[in-house]
């Protein structure tokens, strides 16, 4: 039987660790298991990593005795920002290693998934009795801050708890890779100025009636054609004894477009 003692100078790596697949990758360590399969101490050599195909050198100044394993991570952070594939092999480079089909391991691979998109548009100010529809894309998992799970939701100033200004959120959740991206609108609402001409009435020939649509910062519409706060009725506009005449008025809010 021949005893063959192991070579002095013999080193490699045998595991390469890094961060796994996912999102919001960016600077990421890479950890490798270096193997002493010589008879020596082996202190200050070089090892090496690559990712995709760029390498990265580094002198370790640990020591590792013979048969053992020393776990090292490199100074030198892996650059994995971009969305894409990443594969990392790694090397042991000591001056004199008789075996160098052992210095490798080769084939860690993970991946930088992209986040989804979302975007439910620019802030908005509506109307009372209007409803805005927000719709978050097709394709996610959906968690809106108002409770809501679907792609699309519709609110309206009574949903939302009334006049001024609401925020509305969603978070989507891309179900392959588990990526999330959120987005918030702020939904303004604004209550329709209020007018009350009062009840019908009846006025006597010679009679003058005024009609007063409020005071504000308003643009009025009357159904005579006028554009005033206030207008006055008279017989004449009416016509002959018994007719009537029905008067409407609008008002909107110029600070608000709201009518």
């Amino acid at each position: 039987i021949n005893v063959i003692a192991p070579p002095a100078d013999d080193l490699g790596i045998i595991s390469i660790a890094s961060t796994s697949a996912g999102c919001n990758l960016g600077m990421e360590a890479v950890t490798v298991q270096i193997k002493n399969y010589g008879a020596a101490t082996q202190t200050s050599f070089d090892a090496v990593y690559t990712l995709n195909g760029t390498p990265v050198t580094e002198t370790v100044t640990g020591s590792v005795n013979a048969g053992d394993t020393l776990t090292y991570t490199f100074t030198a952070l892996a650059n994995m920002a971009t969305v894409g594939n990443y594969a990392i092999d790694a090397w042991t480079a000591l001056v004199g290693d008789v075996n160098n089909l052992n210095d490798s391991a080769n084939g860690f691979t993970t991946e930088h998934y992209a986040n989804p998109m979302v975007d439910l548009g620019a802030d908005t100010a509506l109307c009372e009795g209007t409803s805005i529809t927000l719709d978050a894309g097709a394709g996610y998992t959906y968690a809106w801050t108002t409770g809501g799970t679907t792609q699309t939701i519709t609110e309206t100033m009574t949903s939302l708890g009334g006049a001024g200004a609401h925020n509305v959120g969603v978070t989507i959740t891309d179900n392959t890779t588990s990526c999330i991206a959120s987005d918030t609108i702020e939904v303004t609402y604004n209550a329709n100025p209020m007018v009350d001409l009062g009840a019908d009435t009846n006025i006597c020939d010679n009679d003058v009636l005024v009609l007063d649509a409020g005071t504000g910062n308003y643009t009025y519409n009357w159904s005579t054609g006028a554009t005033t706060q206030q207008i006055n009725i008279d017989t004449l506009m009416i016509g002959a004894a018994g007719s009537f005449l029905t008067v409407t008025v609008e008002i909107t809010d110029n600070a608000t477009g709201c009518m």
